[in-house]
């Protein structure tokens, strides 16, 4: 999936409409109990979770691993902090940025290991 400024905005935008849509969703118990509000809680965290991604896509202004921005294709060195998003009390999100902290040396050399793991005497499936 490749993302870019218009598109990330336009589906905020839509997702507002979803947003206000799901404000109006009737619940009512019924003999079978309370399953009409269970799917109705799902369905405001799925459009929180929603809203949260396309905000932190939002801001991310660079292409990083899976998250591929038309606008921006290039890694920012600059750019190497965690995305979080906060539910205030009036609903909205406030995203804030939390710096990534850098790897350990012990973990670094394991990482940038080169060499190959042999294969003999393991279970491969």
């Amino acid at each position: 999936m490749v993302r870019d400024e218009a598109r990330l905005k336009r589906g905020l935008e839509r997702l507002a409409d979803i947003r206000t849509a799901t404000a109006n969703v009737d619940v009512r118990p019924s003999s079978e109990g309370y399953s009409d509000l269970a799917l109705a809680l799902d369905l405001r965290g799925a459009v929180a979770a929603a809203e949260a991604t396309l905000r932190c896509a939002l801001e991310r202004r660079e292409s990083r691993g899976a998250h591929q921005r038309k606008d921006y294709p290039n890694v920012d060195p600059g750019l190497l902090v965690n995305f979080v998003v906060r539910a205030e009390a009036d609903g909205s999100q406030a995203l804030s940025q939390v710096p990534v902290q850098s790897l350990p040396d012990e973990l670094r050399k394991w990482v940038n290991a080169r060499e190959s793991l042999a294969l003999e005497g393991r279970l491969l499936e």
